[in-house]
Protein backbone atom coordinates (compact mmCIF):
# COMPACT_ATOMS: atom_id res chain seq x y z
CA UNK A 1 0.00 0.00 0.00
CA UNK A 2 1.30 3.43 -0.94
CA UNK A 3 1.48 5.87 1.98
CA UNK A 4 0.93 9.61 1.68
CA UNK A 5 2.41 12.37 3.81
CA UNK A 6 0.28 15.15 5.27
CA UNK A 7 0.95 17.51 2.37
CA UNK A 8 -0.12 14.86 -0.11
CA UNK A 9 -3.33 14.13 1.82
CA UNK A 10 -4.03 17.86 1.91
CA UNK A 11 -3.43 18.01 -1.84
CA UNK A 12 -5.93 15.18 -2.40
CA UNK A 13 -8.53 17.08 -0.36
CA UNK A 14 -7.91 20.24 -2.37
CA UNK A 15 -8.11 18.40 -5.70
CA UNK A 16 -11.42 16.87 -4.68
CA UNK A 17 -12.80 20.28 -3.69
CA UNK A 18 -11.62 21.81 -6.98
CA UNK A 19 -13.52 19.08 -8.81
CA UNK A 20 -16.78 19.96 -7.08
CA UNK A 21 -16.74 17.92 -3.88
CA UNK A 22 -17.39 20.28 -0.98
CA UNK A 23 -15.10 20.30 2.03
CA UNK A 24 -18.09 20.12 4.35
CA UNK A 25 -19.32 16.99 2.55
CA UNK A 26 -15.95 15.37 3.21
CA UNK A 27 -16.25 16.44 6.86
CA UNK A 28 -19.69 14.85 7.09
CA UNK A 29 -18.39 11.63 5.61
CA UNK A 30 -15.52 11.60 8.09
CA UNK A 31 -17.93 12.22 10.96
CA UNK A 32 -20.16 9.38 9.76
CA UNK A 33 -17.16 7.04 9.83
CA UNK A 34 -16.35 8.12 13.39
CA UNK A 35 -19.95 7.65 14.48
CA UNK A 36 -20.14 4.20 12.86
CA UNK A 37 -16.94 3.13 14.59
CA UNK A 38 -18.22 4.25 17.97
CA UNK A 39 -21.51 2.42 17.44
CA UNK A 40 -19.60 -0.77 16.72
CA UNK A 41 -17.46 -0.66 19.84
CA UNK A 42 -20.01 0.79 22.28
CA UNK A 43 -22.85 -1.62 21.46
CA UNK A 44 -25.41 1.02 22.32
CA UNK A 45 -25.77 4.63 23.55
CA UNK A 46 -23.38 5.66 26.32
CA UNK A 47 -21.64 8.73 27.73
CA UNK A 48 -19.34 10.37 25.18
CA UNK A 49 -17.02 13.30 25.78
CA UNK A 50 -16.00 15.24 22.67
CA UNK A 51 -12.86 17.37 22.75
CA UNK A 52 -12.61 19.73 19.78
CA UNK A 53 -9.86 22.03 18.63
CA UNK A 54 -10.18 25.02 16.34
CA UNK A 55 -9.45 23.36 12.99
CA UNK A 56 -11.13 20.84 10.74
CA UNK A 57 -10.24 18.03 13.15
CA UNK A 58 -12.48 19.78 15.67
CA UNK A 59 -15.11 20.22 12.95
CA UNK A 60 -15.11 16.45 12.33
CA UNK A 61 -15.64 15.94 16.06
CA UNK A 62 -18.58 18.39 16.22
CA UNK A 63 -20.38 16.81 13.27
CA UNK A 64 -19.79 13.37 14.80
CA UNK A 65 -21.28 14.67 18.05
CA UNK A 66 -24.45 15.68 16.19
CA UNK A 67 -24.77 12.22 14.64
CA UNK A 68 -24.29 10.54 18.01
CA UNK A 69 -26.84 12.86 19.61
CA UNK A 70 -29.40 11.70 17.03
CA UNK A 71 -28.66 8.15 18.17
CA UNK A 72 -29.36 8.97 21.83
CA UNK A 73 -25.76 9.10 23.02
CA UNK A 74 -25.21 11.48 25.93
CA UNK A 75 -22.71 14.16 24.85
CA UNK A 76 -20.41 16.53 26.72
CA UNK A 77 -18.70 18.74 24.15
CA UNK A 78 -15.63 20.76 25.09
CA UNK A 79 -14.15 23.11 22.50
CA UNK A 80 -10.86 24.65 23.49
CA UNK A 81 -11.16 27.85 21.51
CA UNK A 82 -13.91 30.48 21.20
CA UNK A 83 -16.53 29.27 18.72
CA UNK A 84 -16.61 32.67 17.04
CA UNK A 85 -12.99 32.14 15.95
CA UNK A 86 -13.80 29.03 13.95
CA UNK A 87 -13.56 29.39 10.20
CA UNK A 88 -14.70 27.61 7.06
CA UNK A 89 -15.99 24.07 7.43
CA UNK A 90 -15.26 24.01 11.17
CA UNK A 91 -17.49 27.06 11.69
CA UNK A 92 -20.23 25.38 9.65
CA UNK A 93 -19.89 22.29 11.84
CA UNK A 94 -20.32 24.39 14.99
CA UNK A 95 -23.42 26.08 13.54
CA UNK A 96 -24.94 22.70 12.70
CA UNK A 97 -24.22 21.45 16.22
CA UNK A 98 -26.03 24.42 17.76
CA UNK A 99 -28.98 23.99 15.37
CA UNK A 100 -29.28 20.41 16.61
CA UNK A 101 -29.66 21.69 20.14
CA UNK A 102 -26.13 20.88 21.14
CA UNK A 103 -24.27 22.86 23.79
CA UNK A 104 -20.57 23.34 24.29
CA UNK A 105 -18.19 24.26 27.07
CA UNK A 106 -15.70 26.72 25.62
CA UNK A 107 -12.10 26.85 26.80
CA UNK A 108 -10.57 24.71 29.52
CA UNK A 109 -12.76 24.60 32.60
CA UNK A 110 -10.78 22.25 34.81
CA UNK A 111 -13.62 21.27 37.14
CA UNK A 112 -16.14 20.72 34.35
CA UNK A 113 -13.64 18.84 32.22
CA UNK A 114 -12.58 16.50 35.02
CA UNK A 115 -16.21 15.74 35.80
CA UNK A 116 -16.95 14.97 32.15
CA UNK A 117 -13.94 12.71 31.79
CA UNK A 118 -14.69 10.81 34.98
CA UNK A 119 -18.19 10.01 33.78
CA UNK A 120 -17.22 9.22 30.20
CA UNK A 121 -17.44 5.81 28.59
CA UNK A 122 -15.77 7.07 25.41
CA UNK A 123 -13.68 10.17 24.67
CA UNK A 124 -13.39 11.56 21.14
CA UNK A 125 -10.08 13.31 20.51
CA UNK A 126 -10.59 16.07 17.94
CA UNK A 127 -7.97 18.53 19.16
CA UNK A 128 -5.29 18.46 16.44
CA UNK A 129 -4.91 16.77 13.08
CA UNK A 130 -1.88 15.22 11.43
CA UNK A 131 -0.41 18.58 10.41
CA UNK A 132 0.65 19.62 13.93
CA UNK A 133 4.22 20.95 13.89
CA UNK A 134 4.77 22.70 17.21
CA UNK A 135 4.79 21.78 20.91
CA UNK A 136 1.48 21.26 22.70
CA UNK A 137 1.31 23.74 25.55
CA UNK A 138 -1.02 25.42 28.03
CA UNK A 139 -4.62 24.26 28.32
CA UNK A 140 -4.22 21.82 25.44
CA UNK A 141 -1.42 20.02 27.30
CA UNK A 142 -3.55 19.94 30.46
CA UNK A 143 -6.48 18.42 28.57
CA UNK A 144 -4.27 15.71 27.07
CA UNK A 145 -2.84 14.94 30.50
CA UNK A 146 -6.33 14.61 32.02
CA UNK A 147 -7.46 12.30 29.21
CA UNK A 148 -4.43 10.03 29.53
CA UNK A 149 -4.72 9.87 33.32
CA UNK A 150 -8.41 8.91 33.12
CA UNK A 151 -7.61 5.60 31.37
CA UNK A 152 -10.81 5.68 29.30
CA UNK A 153 -11.58 4.38 25.82
CA UNK A 154 -10.27 7.10 23.50
CA UNK A 155 -11.11 7.46 19.81
CA UNK A 156 -8.64 9.73 18.01
CA UNK A 157 -9.74 11.44 14.81
CA UNK A 158 -7.15 11.15 12.04
CA UNK A 159 -4.17 10.81 14.40
CA UNK A 160 -3.77 11.12 18.20
CA UNK A 161 -3.39 14.78 19.10
CA UNK A 162 0.23 15.73 19.71
CA UNK A 163 1.64 13.34 17.09
CA UNK A 164 3.43 14.55 13.96
CA UNK A 165 1.65 12.92 11.03
CA UNK A 166 4.85 12.52 9.00
CA UNK A 167 7.38 11.37 11.62
CA UNK A 168 5.43 9.90 14.54
CA UNK A 169 7.18 12.43 16.78
CA UNK A 170 5.45 13.55 19.99
CA UNK A 171 5.28 17.32 20.37
CA UNK A 172 5.71 17.49 24.11
CA UNK A 173 2.69 15.36 25.00
CA UNK A 174 0.17 13.31 23.05
CA UNK A 175 -3.10 11.42 23.42
CA UNK A 176 -2.80 7.71 24.10
CA UNK A 177 -5.59 6.49 21.87
CA UNK A 178 -7.37 3.15 22.08
CA UNK A 179 -8.54 3.51 18.48
CA UNK A 180 -7.69 5.89 15.66
CA UNK A 181 -10.12 6.54 12.83
CA UNK A 182 -8.34 8.03 9.83
CA UNK A 183 -9.25 8.70 6.23
CA UNK A 184 -8.20 8.04 2.62
CA UNK A 185 -4.75 6.61 3.42
CA UNK A 186 -2.77 5.89 6.59
CA UNK A 187 -0.39 8.58 7.76
CA UNK A 188 3.32 7.87 8.17
CA UNK A 189 3.01 8.78 11.85
CA UNK A 190 0.59 5.91 12.38
CA UNK A 191 3.44 3.46 11.75
CA UNK A 192 6.55 5.28 12.97
CA UNK A 193 7.34 5.26 16.68
CA UNK A 194 6.40 6.73 19.04
CA UNK A 195 3.25 7.63 17.11
CA UNK A 196 2.51 3.97 16.40
CA UNK A 197 2.30 3.25 20.13
CA UNK A 198 -0.17 6.10 20.68
CA UNK A 199 -2.35 5.20 17.69
CA UNK A 200 -3.95 2.07 19.12
CA UNK A 201 -6.14 0.14 16.69
CA UNK A 202 -6.06 1.91 13.33
CA UNK A 203 -9.04 1.98 10.95
CA UNK A 204 -8.95 3.73 7.57
CA UNK A 205 -12.19 4.94 5.94
CA UNK A 206 -12.91 6.26 2.49
CA UNK A 207 -14.78 9.56 2.71
CA UNK A 208 -15.65 10.31 -0.89
CA UNK A 209 -12.37 11.37 -2.45
CA UNK A 210 -12.31 9.43 -5.74
CA UNK A 211 -9.54 6.86 -6.09
CA UNK A 212 -8.54 8.44 -9.41
CA UNK A 213 -7.61 11.61 -7.50
CA UNK A 214 -5.56 9.74 -4.92
CA UNK A 215 -3.80 7.80 -7.68
CA UNK A 216 -2.71 11.06 -9.31
CA UNK A 217 -0.54 11.81 -6.30
CA UNK A 218 2.86 10.22 -6.68
CA UNK A 219 4.33 8.55 -3.60
CA UNK A 220 7.60 6.67 -3.18
CA UNK A 221 6.73 5.40 0.33
CA UNK A 222 4.95 2.10 0.90
CA UNK A 223 3.86 -0.14 3.72
CA UNK A 224 6.08 -3.22 3.60
CA UNK A 225 3.51 -5.86 2.74
CA UNK A 226 3.74 -8.82 0.32
CA UNK A 227 2.01 -6.79 -2.39
CA UNK A 228 5.12 -4.59 -2.53
CA UNK A 229 7.60 -7.36 -3.31
CA UNK A 230 5.66 -10.49 -4.27
CA UNK A 231 6.29 -9.94 -7.97
CA UNK A 232 10.05 -9.94 -7.34
CA UNK A 233 10.07 -13.05 -5.15
CA UNK A 234 12.16 -15.68 -6.84
CA UNK A 235 10.68 -19.20 -6.88
CA UNK A 236 12.59 -22.30 -7.84
CA UNK A 237 11.97 -23.69 -11.30
CA UNK A 238 11.45 -27.43 -11.58
CA UNK A 239 14.70 -27.89 -13.50
CA UNK A 240 16.86 -25.53 -11.43
CA UNK A 241 20.02 -26.52 -9.60
CA UNK A 242 21.85 -24.99 -6.65
CA UNK A 243 23.83 -22.46 -8.70
CA UNK A 244 20.59 -21.08 -10.14
CA UNK A 245 19.43 -20.17 -6.64
CA UNK A 246 22.34 -17.97 -5.63
CA UNK A 247 25.61 -18.72 -3.91
CA UNK A 248 26.32 -17.05 -0.58
CA UNK A 249 29.46 -16.42 1.39
CA UNK A 250 29.10 -15.48 5.05
CA UNK A 251 32.42 -14.11 6.25
CA UNK A 252 32.93 -15.42 9.76
CA UNK A 253 34.09 -13.06 12.46
CA UNK A 254 35.52 -13.46 15.95
CA UNK A 255 35.56 -17.15 16.88
CA UNK A 256 34.13 -16.27 20.31
CA UNK A 257 31.01 -14.96 18.53
CA UNK A 258 30.71 -17.66 15.89
CA UNK A 259 27.00 -18.13 16.68
CA UNK A 260 26.22 -14.88 14.87
CA UNK A 261 27.64 -16.05 11.55
CA UNK A 262 26.05 -19.49 11.97
CA UNK A 263 22.63 -17.93 12.54
CA UNK A 264 23.09 -15.77 9.44
CA UNK A 265 24.26 -18.76 7.36
CA UNK A 266 21.30 -20.88 8.43
CA UNK A 267 18.91 -18.02 7.63
CA UNK A 268 20.35 -17.60 4.13
CA UNK A 269 20.01 -21.34 3.55
CA UNK A 270 16.42 -21.48 4.78
CA UNK A 271 15.55 -18.47 2.64
CA UNK A 272 16.42 -20.58 -0.39
CA UNK A 273 20.00 -19.74 -1.33
CA UNK A 274 21.35 -22.60 -3.42
CA UNK A 275 24.70 -22.85 -1.68
CA UNK A 276 26.00 -21.23 1.52
CA UNK A 277 29.65 -21.14 2.53
CA UNK A 278 30.80 -19.93 5.94
CA UNK A 279 34.43 -18.82 5.89
CA UNK A 280 36.64 -18.84 8.96
CA UNK A 281 40.02 -17.30 9.62
CA UNK A 282 41.20 -20.33 11.62
CA UNK A 283 42.37 -23.49 9.91
CA UNK A 284 40.62 -26.68 10.96
CA UNK A 285 37.73 -24.66 12.42
CA UNK A 286 35.02 -26.95 13.70
CA UNK A 287 31.37 -26.44 12.74
CA UNK A 288 29.17 -24.87 15.34
CA UNK A 289 27.09 -27.59 17.06
CA UNK A 290 23.84 -25.98 15.90
CA UNK A 291 24.86 -25.50 12.28
CA UNK A 292 23.30 -27.39 9.40
CA UNK A 293 25.40 -29.95 7.61
CA UNK A 294 24.38 -28.23 4.34
CA UNK A 295 26.53 -25.21 5.23
CA UNK A 296 30.01 -25.49 3.77
CA UNK A 297 33.02 -24.40 5.81
CA UNK A 298 36.07 -22.82 4.25
CA UNK A 299 39.23 -21.09 5.45
CA UNK A 300 39.26 -17.51 4.18
CA UNK A 301 42.33 -15.90 2.57
CA UNK A 302 45.07 -14.78 4.92
CA UNK A 303 44.02 -11.48 6.46
CA UNK A 304 47.64 -10.57 7.23
CA UNK A 305 48.68 -10.47 3.56
CA UNK A 306 49.45 -7.06 1.96
CA UNK A 307 46.38 -5.22 0.56
CA UNK A 308 47.27 -5.96 -3.08
CA UNK A 309 47.58 -9.67 -2.30
CA UNK A 310 44.36 -9.61 -0.31
CA UNK A 311 42.40 -8.29 -3.27
CA UNK A 312 43.78 -10.94 -5.61
CA UNK A 313 43.30 -13.70 -3.06
CA UNK A 314 39.67 -12.74 -2.42
CA UNK A 315 38.93 -12.41 -6.13
CA UNK A 316 40.19 -15.92 -6.72
CA UNK A 317 38.41 -17.23 -3.63
CA UNK A 318 35.03 -15.80 -4.67
CA UNK A 319 35.49 -16.93 -8.27
CA UNK A 320 36.37 -20.48 -7.26
CA UNK A 321 33.36 -20.67 -4.94
CA UNK A 322 31.12 -19.06 -7.60
CA UNK A 323 29.92 -16.57 -4.97
CA UNK A 324 27.42 -13.91 -6.05
CA UNK A 325 26.47 -12.46 -2.63
CA UNK A 326 28.59 -11.82 0.46
CA UNK A 327 27.60 -11.01 4.02
CA UNK A 328 30.10 -9.47 6.42
CA UNK A 329 29.56 -8.18 9.94
CA UNK A 330 27.81 -10.73 12.19
CA UNK A 331 30.27 -11.59 14.94
CA UNK A 332 32.95 -9.23 13.62
CA UNK A 333 35.04 -7.00 15.87
CA UNK A 334 34.73 -3.37 14.66
CA UNK A 335 38.45 -2.94 14.06
CA UNK A 336 40.88 -2.03 11.29
CA UNK A 337 41.03 -5.60 10.00
CA UNK A 338 37.25 -5.73 9.56
CA UNK A 339 37.30 -2.32 7.89
CA UNK A 340 40.00 -3.33 5.43
CA UNK A 341 38.29 -6.61 4.63
CA UNK A 342 35.00 -4.80 3.92
CA UNK A 343 36.78 -2.37 1.58
CA UNK A 344 38.41 -5.31 -0.19
CA UNK A 345 35.05 -7.00 -0.70
CA UNK A 346 33.59 -3.77 -2.10
CA UNK A 347 36.05 -4.09 -4.98
CA UNK A 348 34.49 -7.39 -6.04
CA UNK A 349 31.59 -7.82 -8.47
CA UNK A 350 29.25 -9.34 -5.93
CA UNK A 351 26.31 -8.15 -3.87
CA UNK A 352 27.49 -7.15 -0.42
CA UNK A 353 25.46 -6.97 2.79
CA UNK A 354 27.24 -5.04 5.55
CA UNK A 355 25.99 -5.66 9.08
CA UNK A 356 26.88 -5.24 12.75
CA UNK A 357 30.63 -4.97 13.43
CA UNK A 358 31.41 -4.19 9.81
CA UNK A 359 29.22 -1.08 10.09
CA UNK A 360 30.66 0.14 13.39
CA UNK A 361 34.19 -0.41 12.04
CA UNK A 362 33.66 2.70 9.89
CA UNK A 363 32.51 4.98 12.72
CA UNK A 364 35.57 7.18 12.19
CA UNK A 365 36.00 6.42 8.48
CA UNK A 366 32.54 7.11 7.07
CA UNK A 367 33.63 8.85 3.88
CA UNK A 368 35.98 6.00 3.00
CA UNK A 369 33.06 3.55 3.17
CA UNK A 370 30.68 5.75 1.19
CA UNK A 371 33.22 6.36 -1.55
CA UNK A 372 33.93 2.64 -1.81
CA UNK A 373 30.20 1.84 -2.06
CA UNK A 374 29.66 4.39 -4.82
CA UNK A 375 32.68 3.09 -6.72
CA UNK A 376 31.30 -0.45 -6.36
CA UNK A 377 27.99 0.74 -7.80
CA UNK A 378 29.77 2.29 -10.78
CA UNK A 379 31.87 -0.73 -11.72
CA UNK A 380 29.36 -3.52 -11.09
CA UNK A 381 26.23 -4.38 -13.08
CA UNK A 382 23.08 -4.59 -10.94
CA UNK A 383 25.01 -5.67 -7.85
CA UNK A 384 23.68 -4.23 -4.62
CA UNK A 385 25.18 -2.97 -1.37
CA UNK A 386 22.93 -3.10 1.68
CA UNK A 387 23.61 -1.69 5.14
CA UNK A 388 21.56 -3.14 8.01
CA UNK A 389 22.13 -0.95 11.08
CA UNK A 390 20.08 -0.77 14.24
CA UNK A 391 19.56 2.67 15.78
CA UNK A 392 22.89 2.70 17.62
CA UNK A 393 24.92 1.61 14.60
CA UNK A 394 23.06 4.11 12.44
CA UNK A 395 23.99 6.98 14.75
CA UNK A 396 27.64 5.95 14.67
CA UNK A 397 27.74 5.94 10.88
CA UNK A 398 25.30 8.78 10.15
CA UNK A 399 25.79 11.05 13.15
CA UNK A 400 24.82 14.21 11.24
CA UNK A 401 21.50 12.73 10.03
CA UNK A 402 18.25 12.19 11.87
CA UNK A 403 16.62 15.49 12.75
CA UNK A 404 13.48 14.95 10.66
CA UNK A 405 12.37 11.52 11.78
CA UNK A 406 13.35 7.93 11.08
CA UNK A 407 12.05 7.70 7.51
CA UNK A 408 13.76 10.90 6.39
CA UNK A 409 16.95 9.80 8.15
CA UNK A 410 17.02 6.46 6.33
CA UNK A 411 16.34 8.11 2.96
CA UNK A 412 19.08 10.70 3.55
CA UNK A 413 21.50 7.95 4.61
CA UNK A 414 20.75 5.91 1.49
CA UNK A 415 21.42 8.89 -0.74
CA UNK A 416 24.59 9.84 1.14
CA UNK A 417 26.08 6.34 1.21
CA UNK A 418 24.84 4.95 -2.11
CA UNK A 419 23.58 1.83 -0.31
CA UNK A 420 20.17 0.46 0.46
CA UNK A 421 19.50 1.11 4.16
CA UNK A 422 17.57 -1.25 6.42
CA UNK A 423 17.21 0.77 9.62
CA UNK A 424 16.09 -1.86 12.09
CA UNK A 425 13.69 -1.49 14.99
CA UNK A 426 10.06 -2.05 15.93
CA UNK A 427 9.27 0.22 12.98
CA UNK A 428 11.99 -0.94 10.59
CA UNK A 429 12.45 1.46 7.67
CA UNK A 430 13.96 0.45 4.32
CA UNK A 431 15.26 3.16 1.99
CA UNK A 432 16.93 3.11 -1.42
CA UNK A 433 19.24 5.76 -2.90
CA UNK A 434 16.60 6.59 -5.54
CA UNK A 435 14.20 7.87 -2.85
CA UNK A 436 11.95 4.85 -2.41
CA UNK A 437 11.07 3.84 1.12
CA UNK A 438 9.06 1.22 3.00
CA UNK A 439 7.90 0.93 6.60
CA UNK A 440 7.35 -2.29 8.56
CA UNK A 441 4.35 -2.34 10.89
CA UNK A 442 4.34 -5.93 12.14
CA UNK A 443 7.43 -6.49 14.31
CA UNK A 444 6.58 -8.33 17.54
CA UNK A 445 8.48 -7.62 20.78
CA UNK A 446 9.89 -11.16 20.66
CA UNK A 447 12.36 -9.88 18.05
CA UNK A 448 14.04 -7.80 20.76
CA UNK A 449 16.59 -10.50 21.55
CA UNK A 450 20.15 -11.31 20.61
CA UNK A 451 20.63 -12.99 17.24
CA UNK A 452 17.53 -11.75 15.43
CA UNK A 453 19.57 -9.13 13.60
CA UNK A 454 21.96 -11.84 12.39
CA UNK A 455 19.00 -13.88 11.13
CA UNK A 456 17.60 -10.84 9.32
CA UNK A 457 20.97 -10.22 7.67
CA UNK A 458 21.01 -13.84 6.53
CA UNK A 459 17.47 -13.61 5.14
CA UNK A 460 18.36 -10.47 3.19
CA UNK A 461 21.52 -12.15 1.89
CA UNK A 462 19.62 -15.23 0.76
CA UNK A 463 16.95 -13.20 -1.05
CA UNK A 464 19.48 -10.99 -2.83
CA UNK A 465 21.53 -14.04 -3.83
CA UNK A 466 18.40 -15.56 -5.40
CA UNK A 467 17.93 -12.45 -7.52
CA UNK A 468 15.46 -10.28 -5.62
CA UNK A 469 16.10 -6.66 -6.49
CA UNK A 470 16.06 -3.99 -3.80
Amino acid sequence: MKLLDTNQIRAADQMAIEQGISGFYLMQRAAAAICSHIEQISQGPCNVVVIAGGGNNGGDALVAAGLLKQRDYKLDVHILCPINRLKGDAAQAATLWREQGGTTIEGYNQEAFKSSVQNADIIIDGLFGAGLNKPVEGDYAKVIHEVNMANKLVIAIDIPSGIDGDTGKIYGTAINASHTVSFVRPKLGHYLYPGRKNTGQLTIHEIGIPERIVNQISSDISLNTPSLWNANFINKADDSHKYHQGTVLVVGGDETMQGASVLASNAALRTGAGLVTLSRSVKNAQPHPNSFSAIMLSTMPNLNDPPESQEQNWSEFLKNKKINTVLIGPGHTPDKQTRNLTLTLLQEETNLIIDAGAITAFENNKDELFQAIKKHNEITDKKQVILTPHEGEFKRLFSAIGQNGKLAAAKDAAQLSGAIIILKGADTVIAAPDGRGAINDNAPPTLATGGTGDVLAGIVTGLIAKGMMG
